[in-house]
């Protein structure tokens, strides 16, 4: 998959070689973009690769390289990687791309577009979603997934999006996984998850899938939520528990509702004092005493009857 115009204008970042005045570039948006062109997972750029990105930037711009800006290129590029000639490190490399896009007066884009990466970034995958992923894909409950579990997720995401993933999306995969799983590698615990969902989500550029799917669970959830919740019911429960017990016995419940149909000018039907008797009973169960969950059920079957 392609990565975005914001990865591309990182890929071959700009401004500032030595100390000259404040960077244009940060070395975090600098990073994106040497991850992003490090096709071989070699942890440094050769020169071809360099050369790929600044043809990408430069055909997002429209604008085709000529042959003195190549010139230029060759130049800076050869002053700053020093070190191991050919072989293009982080720090060179944010070096470089510095001086690129203050040479093009590429600044103002490269700020805006880090704006737009570090948006996304924290509202690609959240914690929750993250958190119900982990759960999903723990198939043994264990509290932690192993990379065959992962790696069966990733396989059920693709096909979801009618993909394959390619032996070069599988190098990406496993290096970012390696990187983020340090603790107890071949166990990655949920805050690593977290963030490794996040980067295969960005790195993808699924973030847009992401939010679209937590809106829907958040939809879901809402219409799910049951209509009393155990906090409400709880506090009702404590107050018909006139003897503390901890269980509403038939007398109790039998006053407290009678209380309340009186205060309130509440006149039930038959038919509606033989249902709720009916729903007390089967809640109340064997010992015929309802608990607080066993409140809470017959407190959301009286609730589901007034809306209804």
């Amino acid at each position: 998959m392609k990565f975005a115009i914001a990865a591309l204008l990182a890929s071959t970042s700009a401004i500032r070689i030595g100390t000259q005045g404040k960077g244009c570039v940060s070395k975090g948006f600098a990073a994106e973009g040497f991850a992003a062109l490090d096709t071989d997972h070699s942890g440094s750029l050769s020169y071809d690769e360099i050369g790929t990105g600044l043809e990408e930037l430069a055909k997002a711009l429209d604008h085709k390289i000529t042959a003195e800006e190549w010139a230029w290129l060759k130049a800076t590029g050869e002053k700053i990687d020093s070190k191991t000639p050919g072989s293009v490190d982080e720090k060179e490399f944010f070096l470089f791309s510095n001086a690129v896009f203050k040479h093009f007066d590429l600044c103002e884009l490269a700020r805006e577009a880090e704006k737009e990466m570090k948006h996304a970034r924290k509202t690609c995958v959240s914690k929750d979603m993250a958190e119900a992923g982990f759960e999903h894909l723990d198939t043994n409950h264990n509290g932690s997934l192993s990379y065959q579990e992962i790696e069966a997720g990733l396989k059920e995401l693709a096909a979801a999006l009618h993909h394959t993933l390619t032996a070069d999306e599988w190098a990406w995969i496993k290096a970012t996984g390696t990187k983020i799983d340090k603790k107890n590698p071949g166990k990655v615990d949920k805050k690593e998850f977290y963030r490794f969902a996040n980067a295969v989500f960005r790195h993808f550029d699924l973030c847009e899938l992401a939010r679209e799917e937590e809106a829907e669970h958040s939809l879901a959830t809402v219409e799910d939520a049951p209509c009393v919740s155990m906090k409400q019911s709880d506090e009702v429960f404590h107050q018909v528990d006139t003897n503390g017990n901890g269980q509403i016995s038939k007398k109790e419940l039998t006053v407290a509702v009678t209380a309340y149909l009186k205060e309130n000018h509440i006149h039930p039907t038959k038919a509606q004092v033989k249902g709720f008797t009916k729903a007390a009973t089967a809640d109340a169960g064997a010992d015929h005493q309802l608990n607080p969950v066993e409140f809470n059920s017959l407190a959301n079957q009286v609730c589901a009857y007034i809306e209804s």
